[in-house]
């Protein structure tokens, strides 16, 4: 078992603010209506393609949107 983060994903926004900045976050709607593998699915593909592109885009940057995405599954799931 992994130690919780320190904060919600919600609560913060990794290489920016613009999802932070709306009323509900894209995440969070879709969390609301997809099912639960379908929901699953959405961020292992995320997590994918921030792993995928880092060496070639977005470097550290995107392994930790990569980590925050888990985050958020985590957050989800437990």
């Amino acid at each position: 078992i992994q130690p919780k983060p320190k904060q919600p994903a919600n609560d913060y926004q990794v290489g920016g603010d613009h999802y932070q900045k709306l009323k509900i976050q894209p995440w969070d709607a879709m969390r609301a209506w997809f099912s639960a593998d379908e929901w699953r699915g959405y961020i292992k593909g995320a997590v994918i393609l921030y792993l995928a592109r880092e060496r070639s885009k977005g470097g550290d940057l995107d392994i930790q949107k990569a980590t925050h995405c888990l985050t958020k599954l985590m957050e989800t799931i437990e």
